[in-house]
């Protein structure tokens, strides 16, 4: 019997996305739960005491247009941070 192993190339990024309106834990869930559905997304939070959403995801999968579209079709207003590079972070798995 042989066993292989696979690896994953994963690109990751992390970026915060400024996110204005939101001003509750209900707020911050609904933010969260749009994020998360994005294909690509490994984790997201929002936080309405920081007005922002942190989110890691998968760049060969998604983007961040993509990140801030789904924020906005919650009601609440995304937009992207000029001159703002994601940290970019590369894992084999």
């Amino acid at each position: 019997m042989v066993l292989t192993r696979e690896v994953f190339h994963v690109n990751t990024k992390t970026i915060v996305i400024p996110v204005e309106g939101m001003t509750c834990l209900t707020c911050e869930i609904t933010v969260t739960q749009a994020l998360r559905k994005v294909e690509g997304v490994i984790g997201a939070s929002a936080s309405a005491k920081e007005k922002s959403a942190k989110v890691t995801y998968d760049s060969n999968k998604t983007n961040v247009h993509k990140l801030v579209e789904a924020i906005n079709r919650t009601g609440y207003k995304a937009s992207p941070v000029r001159n703002a590079k994601p940290k970019r972070n590369e894992e084999d798995f």
